[in-house]
Parts: C-alpha cells; sequence; structure tokens
C-alpha cells in the first residue's frame, strides 16, 4: 500500500530493552520527536511503563500509521525475548488506540535507505589497526558506534537539527524509510 504523502501521519519507532524512541511525520514534515526510558528494572514493570508511555503519545498525536525495528536475532536470548515483549506492547496499544496501519522494517532495510550501509572491510581495518589488542566484541561495539554517527549525522543534515541521542536518530531514520520508500513498506 502506497501513502499518499499529503495524508500520511507516522509515528516511527526504534525500541530497546532500556528506552523507547519515536518520530513523528505528518506528509514528509518531522513534526516531533523524543524518548522514554523505562526506568524499572522488573520486566513486568517495564511492560506497564511502555504501555503507558505508547498510550499517552498515540492520543496526543493520533497517527494512522506505525512503523517499527524488526527486533533481531541476538546472541542473548533472554534479551530477544523481552524485546519481543516490549515491541508486542507497542503494536498491541498502538492498535487498540486506533492506529491503522502498523509494520515493521528489519535495521539494514532502514539504515541501507538512508545511505548507512554496512562498513567495508577496508572502514574495518581501519578500526582494527586502531584497537590491535582489543576483543572481537570490543570492535563490533566500535563498528557499531561509527554507524550510529552516520545516522546521527544524516538526521542533523537532513533535517537541519543538533540531535545527539543515537537512539532518537534511529527512529527519524526509521521514519525517513517511510517517506523515501514507502512502497516497500508492507503494511499489515
Amino acid at each position: 500500500m502506497l501513502l499518499d504523502a499529503v495524508k500520511k501521519k507516522v509515528i516511527a519507532i526504534d525500541s530497546s530493552t532500556k528506552s523507547v524512541a519515536w518520530s513523528y511525520f505528518e506528509g514528509s514534515s518531522l513534526l516531533s520527536y523524543g524518548k522514554f526510558v523505562l526506568k524499572d528494572k522488573e520486566m513486568s514493570h517495564k511492560l506497564e511503563e511502555v504501555c503507558e508511555g505508547m498510550a499517552d503519545l498515540v492520543e496526543e498525536l493520533s497517527p494512522d500509521y506505525l512503523i517499527i525495528e524488526s527486533p533481531f536475532y541476538g546472541n542473548n536470548v533472554k534479551t530477544v525475548v523481552n524485546l519481543a515483549m516490549i515491541q508486542g506492547a507497542i503494536i498491541g496499544v498502538a492498535k487498540h488506540k486506533g492506529v491503522r496501519e502498523i509494520a515493521s522494517v528489519p535495521p539494514i532495510a532502514w539504515q541501507k535507505a538512508i545511505g548507512n550501509e554496512p562498513l567495508t572491510k577496508e572502514e574495518k581495518s581501519v578500526i582494527m589497526d586502531k584497537y590491535p589488542e582489543k576483543s572481537i566484541s570490543y570492535l563490533t561495539n566500535k563498528y557499531r558506534e561509527v554507524r550510529k554517527e552516520r545516522t546521527i549525522s544524516y538526521v542533523n543534515d537532513r533535517f537541519l537539527l543538533r540531535l545527539d541521542d543515537d537512539d532518537i536518530a534511529d527512529a527519524v531514520g526509521i521514519g525517513c524509510y517511510v517517506l523515501d520508500q514507502s512502497e516497500k513498506v508492507s503494511w499489515e
């Protein structure tokens, strides 16, 4: 389903087990963005925080569409399960509060759409040379940091912002995927 660029009201979500970052677009205009941090350590309480935060957000903005970054497979099964529960809460509240259509997008798809391709062998080599004694895990985090900085730069340049929060920048980047690649979004 292609969206009418003038009429679409979209919330884009980047969620984690620690926070929910969001951006809100009407047509091609980024109107607002933010993040709510999940303060409680207990998962059931985090889910309450997510439900309350999303209910308030959807009631305030009245979006027609919601797009969320797809969960990814990680090595920590507990984290994957917890993220799935958080994303389920987000989607459930959105549907309950009247969001018409919901879609998900894999991280690599929206990142590529904004020009943030995976690091090349050469780019990785430069980082490895800079930190020769560091573990693979450390280097992987450095690669991730470089990609996060690229997204922040892209969002700041495109919308003339001064964001420094990578979660919010990711939420805006996910929203840009809807703006620029709407024909690829599979709305449910």
